[in-house]
């Protein structure tokens, strides 16, 4: 869709297995940065005398405190979290459903240092090399906080029939956001109360073999609305949403050769209320955009451990209410985002070439080289900084501009013997301005890592013992635009290295198995920034974290 110019990725769920009985896993686990603990219960059951109906169950709850940096403990940046889900599944060979529930409950602390009154205060948090706001290890919570609920309904329907395999996809989330600035007067209530209501239904068919032929075509639905209490400061305003889309995918595949080749049509329409000028009245704003986006792929295996694939893809992206309307705080972010009514939609003519090759067992590659023109590219641009009855705050600009996009990621493995193996990963972007002639700003630096691991089982009751040892280098981002310096400050960070560790194993009490790990991050407690991320004006990244998990499954079901 419009909104996945760079591709997605899906993350769905195992279904519940047929078998009839229970099963499930609980998992613990213990941070040392911020002393979090972190409990989650898993459980599904399938009923014996109807094995095509059946249940799942799950629960997480996670509490940190004070995380920790170099030296320093990073004032309010605490958490708290708690969320269940509940499935209900009904499957047949030719015809079934479910019906999916989650709620997510998380408290949210923003680091105060952050949070400015002044120009002075501001500038002395950006020059300081440690936080200007110490603390010390709380799990206490205070303003700037924030509060999020989110609840999803997920209802899905399959049946086939000569056609083929026919799937009905209908989901409701409603997420509520609290925003709690710092005040001089304490008086409970949050500063933003903001809901968005997002409805989306999809039907597809994925039809039979047509000569060699697979594939499906669907439409898609999506109607959002987004609301905002009286009173409260102005970020997003309130706006409805509404779009559709119908597209067609088809895979064909002939000896070596597999194309695939996708057709899609969208149309997006907002309705903003906006408030304007001293009395804050609403002035309407209508947009609508649309337009037809296509892939074609083809994949060839030169032999059966050699294979190429090659992508051609045009999309386009809608702009997003935030980038045509956010007039405020970005709270989470600490800083100020202005939003551009006149922005148009973007439009991408991507190229992707991808090798993999393995000739034996111990040696494996990965090479992708990508390249990308994005017409209207929607980015944020520093701006001056500036004063408002929240604080002081740098301000960041939604712009437009043609871009071009080159890049490559690379991985290789190398199996020494059946027990250790090292791995090579890199990935490099150039990011130009093609209206400037210059490098976009907010580009990820090119980074390299090496990984070894070493692997061996010890007998029945020690399993899957594995160490590993994984080292990353992140180069400093030098290409940056011409006027860097006149549009944002600090330059970007220098280079910086990190170790990470981590082993586990497998074993057994009796029947029942038992999985435990233990990782570091940061072992070797580097102090670094990183140039994408929102807070690096302000603090460096975490320090140090020891992270011990525990993993417990269980499995009662019927496996005659």
């Amino acid at each position: 869709g419009t909104d996945a110019i760079g591709g997605v990725v899906l993350v769905e769920p195992a279904p519940i297995s047929s078998k009839p009985g229970w099963a499930g896993e609980l998992n613990l686990a213990g941070f040392s940065n911020n002393r979090m603990g972190v409990a989650s219960f898993v459980a599904e059951h399938t009923f014996k005398k109807n094995p095509s109906l059946g249940f799942r169950f799950q629960g997480t709850y996670r509490k940190g405190g004070t995380y920790r940096i170099p030296g320093n403990w990073i004032a309010n940046s605490g958490v708290a979290e708690n969320n269940f889900s509940g499935t209900v599944s009904y499957r047949t060979l030719h015809y079934g459903g479910e019906v999916f529930y989650s709620r997510f409950d998380t408290h949210l602390g923003i680091y105060r240092g952050a949070h400015t009154g002044n120009k002075a205060d501001l500038m002395n948090a950006i020059n300081s090399d440690v936080p200007l706001v110490q603390s010390d290890f709380t799990y206490a919570i205070n303003r700037p906080r924030q509060h999020v609920t989110h609840n999803l309904l997920k209802v899905k329907f399959y049946a086939d029939n000569r056609l083929g395999m026919w799937n009905l996809i209908y989901g409701y989330q409603k997420n509520f956001r609290q925003e709690y600035d710092v005040v001089r007067v304490d008086k409970g209530n949050a500063q933003l109360n903001l809901t968005l209501q997002t409805h989306t239904l999809n039907l597809n068919l994925e039809h039979r073999n047509l000569k060699g032929i697979k594939g499906e075509v669907g439409v898609d639905a999506i109607f959002q609305d987004n609301s905002f209490q009286d009173g409260d400061r102005l970020f997003i305003p309130t706006y409805q949403s509404a779009g559709g889309s119908l597209y067609l995918i088809e895979r064909y595949t002939k000896n070596r050769w597999t194309a695939e080749a996708g057709l899609r049509y969208d149309y997006r329409f907002y309705g903003v209320y906006n408030p304007e000028g001293s009395n804050q009245q609403n002035v309407y704003y209508k947009y609508d955009y649309h337009n037809v986006s296509g892939t074609l792929g083809l994949r060839y295996k030169l032999e059966e451990k050699w294979q190429w694939s090659l992508t051609m893809a045009n999309a386009w992206r809608a702009p997003q209410a935030n980038e045509l309307f956010s007039a405020g705080l970005h709270h989470g972010a600490a800083r100020i985002e202005l939003g551009n009514k006149e922005l148009g939609a973007e439009r991408s003519y991507s190229l992707n070439f991808e090798t993999k090759y393995e000739p034996n067992h111990k040696f494996s590659a990965d090479i992708v080289l990508y390249s990308q023109l994005i017409n209207n590219y929607i980015y944020l641009e520093p701006g001056a900084d500036l004063l408002t009855i929240r604080g002081y705050f740098k301000t960041f600009n939604y712009k437009q501009t043609n871009a071009w996009l080159n890049g490559a990621d690379l991985s290789f493995v190398y199996h020494w013997n059946e027990h250790f193996q090292t791995a090579l990963k890199g990935a490099t972007l150039f990011a130009r301005d093609r209206n400037k002639n210059d490098w976009l700003i907010l580009m990820p630096a090119d980074r390299i890592s090496l990984s070894g691991k070493y692997s061996k089982d010890l007998g029945k009751r020690f399993l899957e013992n594995f160490l590993e040892i994984n080292a990353r280098y992140v180069f400093e981002q030098k290409r940056i635009p011409a006027n860097f310096d006149s549009i944002d400050y600090p330059r970007p960070p220098a280079a910086y290295f990190l170790l990470d560790a981590s082993a586990g194993t497998h074993f057994k009490i009796g029947r029942q198995s038992i999985h435990l790990s233990i990782s570091a991050a940061n072992l070797l407690n580097q102090r670094y920034r990183d140039y994408l991320d929102v807070f690096r004006y302000f603090i460096d990244q975490p320090g140090r974290n020891i992270v011990l998990r525990i993993r417990v499954p269980f499995d009662f079901k019927n496996h005659n």
